[in-house]
């Protein structure tokens, strides 16, 4: 519980370090203009950071439900190496979704839809 514990307060720093630098700079310099590339970069590890929480918070739900109901299988469930591997999935899985998010939002910018012109 505690590495999920670890990894929660890791992903909740990576909101704030993905989302924050650029109004800092964009209120320091009065230049209030951002890329595409920046935008679609902070859409990037912003939706890595929200995928990874709500996959975190989703394990760390179902390890109480699992002490709880089927207390004999805990250890089997929820041993050192097997939250180590939950642990590589959730990071995984929260980054795929977030490229895919990404390339996806980026998609109308590529073909010059007649929606942005």
């Amino acid at each position: 519980m505690y590495l999920f514990l670890c990894n929660l307060s890791l992903v909740d720093q990576c909101y704030t370090t993905s989302t924050n630098p650029k109004p800092l700079h964009m209120i320091l310099t009065e230049n209030y203009t951002i890329s595409y590339s920046q935008c679609f970069l902070q859409l990037g590890f912003f939706c890595a950071a929200a995928s990874t929480e709500v996959l975190l918070l989703f394990t760390m739900a179902y390890d109480p439900y699992i002490a709880i109901c089927q207390p004999l299988h805990y250890n089997c469930v929820f041993n050192h190496n097997r939250c180590r591997q939950i642990t590589a999935a959730i990071w995984l899985l929260g980054s795929l979704n977030s490229t895919l998010t990404t390339l996806l939002a980026f998609m109308p910018f590529q073909y010059n839809s007649p929606i942005f012109l």
